[in-house]
């Protein structure tokens, strides 16, 4: 009996560098066919599918045996296929992927990020995407205390449900630090899917960045939900533009999240990472990239109390923006 394919399931988490390996998987489709790797569809990210198999309307075996066809079909030898959707990693159950293993040995990816630094990235996320009314408007405050709502952030319990469908061997975990990811998570991806040398690929660039907080907090009042996809992810482009230019105040290393307010965070996790630690990295700390330092300027999440600033930083470039479009 010929030998399964390799099929890598990328979950997430978010804000892990999943756009910018999205990205890197679809510019760089053909040459990773050249290297026996298939991205479905000429897609980094494969939302839709996954959707579909969870909601029911599309079966596991139909899409194996479709994914079979299109590696089939290839000029090149196809010994891997590779599914990406960090949305997977919401879900509270795998269980209607562990399909996948009757038609491949498969690996599932997902990548761990402190969930300080976490919970302050999907923050400023919701706030600039707008996708769930519970999150759009809200400020940091009161969407830390709905923090316990984003449960894959428990790691510990997370990767437990995966090992539970798809068994130890297949896990493949990483941690999104800079000291554990030198290169970045690009090339930390492609060597987990076999690729040691980027050098022939087309560099990834660092997508889908968050809003300075200042310019969170400007979105936060916007009704950027009530757009259209289309006119939403225009209107976006032109905020980031403004954001670039506008003045950052004093500085932003150290967060939006009091360091105080970090260590507590940190407190209630501790327990469930060095579970991880121990269990999947043999070490005691999961995470190894510092705390911000007592004195570090966090970045306000306040706008300009005088009105004729927020007239001059923002309202004055928005309009000249728009302005861009008229006939």
């Amino acid at each position: 009996m010929a030998s399964k394919r390799n099929l890598f399931l990328h979950v997430g988490c978010h804000r892990t560098g999943t756009t910018s390996i999205q990205r890197f998987l679809r510019d760089n489709h053909a040459v990773l066919i050249k290297n026996g790797i298939l991205t479905p569809f000429m897609r980094g990210r494969h939302a839709g599918s996954f959707n579909k198999i969870f909601d029911g309307s599309l079966n596991v075996d139909d899409f194996c045996l479709d994914l079979k066809k299109r590696a089939d079909e290839k000029k090149n030898s196809i010994q891997t296929i590779i599914l990406s959707d960090e949305d997977i990693s919401m879900r509270r159950d795998f269980g209607v992927l562990a399909r996948f293993q009757e038609h491949f040995d498969v690996n599932v990816i997902y990548s761990l990020r402190r969930q300080d630094l976490w919970l302050e990235s999907w923050y400023l996320q919701n706030i600039k995407f707008q996708w769930i009314p519970k999150y759009a408007h809200i400020t940091f405050s009161d969407f830390m205390r709905l923090r316990h709502d984003f449960h894959w952030i428990h790691y510990d319990q997370h990767i437990k449900m995966i090992e539970n469908h798809f068994g130890h061997a297949a896990l493949r975990l990483s941690v999104f630090e800079k000291s554990q990811m030198p290169e970045g998570p690009v090339a930390a991806f492609a060597k987990t899917i076999g690729i040691d040398d980027v050098s022939e690929f087309t560099p990834a660039p660092h997508d889908n960045a968050s809003f300075s907080a200042q310019m969170a907090e400007i979105a936060r009042h916007l009704p950027l939900d009530t757009l259209p996809p289309g006119k939403r992810t225009k209107m976006l482009a032109k905020l980031h533009k403004i954001d670039a230019i506008m003045p950052k105040g004093t500085g932003s290393h150290g967060g939006i999240m009091p360091l105080d307010d970090r260590r507590a965070i940190l407190d209630e996790y501790s327990e469930g990472n060095r579970a991880v630690a121990q269990k999947y990295f043999e070490r005691e700390a999961l995470f190894i990239d510092p705390l911000p330092e007592r004195d570090a300027t966090l970045a306000s999440l306040e706008l300009p109390k005088d009105t004729s600033k927020i007239l001059e930083i923002f309202v004055a470039p928005l309009i000249l923006e728009l302005a861009e479009d008229l006939p």
